[in-house]
Parts: C-alpha cells; sequence; structure tokens
C-alpha cells in the first residue's frame, strides 16, 4: 500500500440508490463545493449507520459481525472481510 497512488480513480457516485442519489444531488446543489468523492462515501456511512447494530451477518466460518456495508461495496465475498474485521 505505500506509496499510495498519487492519481483519482472514477467515482461512482450514479451508482448508489435513487434515493442516497437524490440526497447526494441535492446536498450538492446546495454546496457545490463538496467533492463526489465525499458525498459517496457520506452517503454509505450514512447508510451503514441505519443498519449497523440493526442486523449481524455470518461470515463462512460462521462468525456473527455487524452489517458493514461500506466493505460490502467494496470488496467482493471471500476475500477476508470478517477475518479483517475480526482483528480490528
Amino acid at each position: 500500500m505505500y506509496p499510495f497512488p498519487r492519481y483519482r480513480p472514477y467515482c461512482p457516485i450514479d451508482a448508489l440508490p435513487d434515493l442516497l442519489y437524490d440526497a447526494a444531488y441535492h446536498l450538492h446543489r446546495q454546496e457545490p463545493d463538496i467533492p463526489p468523492g465525499v458525498l459517496l462515501t457520506d452517503a454509505i456511512a450514512a447508510a451503514a449507520a441505519a443498519v449497523h447494530l440493526s442486523y449481524d451477518v455470518a461470515g463462512p466460518d460462521g462468525r456473527l459481525m455487524p452489517c458493514t456495508i461500506n466493505t460490502l461495496a467494496v470488496c467482493r465475498s471471500g476475500l477476508g472481510k470478517g477475518t479483517s474485521y475480526h482483528g480490528f
């Protein structure tokens, strides 16, 4: 991971569900200086906060952990999210 890349990857804000996209678009119209990457990650964080303590998921090894939308959005299944989360 070191050194961090200096490029800016594509920000898929248009992949948000309609409700979150509409909220991000509304906020952008009020505050146009907010970068799309901030709007995207904050939309994911807001959605995660709504479900984080309400639901658990079971990993392939049977361990229960809180539902984490952020890792679901970034990493596909089977890459060790549960093991990493348990370690932290």
